[in-house]
């Protein structure tokens, strides 16, 4: 199994290493093993093709981050004023 920093694993998915660790939150594509000093998340080759499709299906719906966002229940950009920033509830 090879191995890839989450670096390489954005580059070859199309995917990028904020939405990689927003998946990771919301359980959509967890890395195969996070580092426990640094927390350096780490991924499989056999995630490219799973993850390739994540980034694929988001591009034709237009918003990527979007259908993420809602399922973590977080505020959407429009969801707020111009210039303010999303303040979120406590756990």
């Amino acid at each position: 199994m090879e191995e890839m920093s989450i670096g390489e694993f954005a580059r070859r998915s199309r995917l990028s290493p904020k939405a990689l660790r927003l998946y990771d939150e919301i359980g959509l594509l967890a890395p195969s093993r996070v580092d426990e000093l640094s927390g350096y998340r780490y991924y499989a080759s056999a995630q490219l093709r799973p993850a390739q499709l994540i980034s694929a299906l988001g591009r034709q719906a237009g918003h990527p981050a979007r259908a993420a966002d809602d399922k973590a229940g977080r505020p959407r950009r429009e969801d707020h004023l111009p210039g303010q920033r999303a303040v979120r509830e406590p756990a």
